[in-house]
C-alpha cells in the first residue's frame, strides 16, 4: 500500500482506530503469568503488575473493521494497523498544526463530514485545483508526521530501480 492510501485511510478511519485502542486496552485476554519455565526470569502472576504492564506498553497492532459501499451493497472489510496510537498522534499532530486555517477547515470537511470536494470548494469559495494541492500538501505534511514518529519509512514509497 501506498503512504497517501495508509496515510487517507487512518484519517478516514480515526474514530474506528481509536475504538480500537480502547477496546484493545480494555481486552483481559492474554497470559496472566510470565516468566518461570527456563526464561531466566522468575514466575510472576500477578495479574495487576501484568496488566498495568500490558498498558503502559504501546500496542504493537490493532484490527479495525470498516464498511465500504459498492453498488448499493454494504460490505464489511478489515485492517490490521501497525503502532496505532503513533497513527493517532500523526492525524492529531496534522490537525493541530493546520487549525484555523483553510487546511484545517478541509480536513474537518473531508474526513470528518465525509464531505465530497464539490460541496467542500463551492463552501469554502476554491478552485477544484487549489482543493487537491491542499489535500496534497496536508498528505504530504502528515507523511514528513508520520516518518518524525517512526511509523513510516522515509524510503518506503520509492518505485523500484529508481536511485
Amino acid at each position: 500500500m501506498l503512504n497517501d492510501e495508509l496515510i487517507e485511510f487512518v484519517f478516514n478511519q480515526y474514530d474506528d482506530i481509536k475504538r480500537a485502542i480502547v477496546a484493545k486496552r480494555l481486552d483481559p485476554g492474554g497470559a496472566v503469568k510470565t516468566g518461570g519455565n527456563g526464561s531466566g526470569h522468575s514466575l510472576v502472576s500477578d495479574t495487576t503488575a501484568i496488566r498495568a504492564i500490558r498498558n503502559a506498553c504501546e500496542l504493537n497492532r490493532v484490527y479495525v473493521e470498516y464498511w465500504t459501499f459498492t453498488n448499493n451493497k454494504r460490505t464489511c472489510h478489515g485492517r490490521v494497523i501497525s503502532r496505532p496510537e503513533a497513527w493517532i498522534m500523526v492525524v492529531d499532530t496534522v490537525r493541530e498544526h493546520y487549525k484555523g486555517v483553510p487546511k484545517g477547515e478541509i480536513i474537518t470537511r473531508k474526513y470528518d463530514l465525509k464531505e465530497d470536494f464539490h460541496k467542500t470548494c463551492k463552501a469554502m469559495n476554491i478552485s477544484k485545483t487549489a482543493y487537491y494541492m491542499m489535500c496534497k500538501d496536508i498528505l504530504h505534511f502528515a507523511e514528513l508526521c508520520a516518518v518524525g514518529y517512526g511509523v513510516l519509512s522515509p524510503f518506503s514509497n520509492m518505485r523500484k530501480g529508481l536511485k
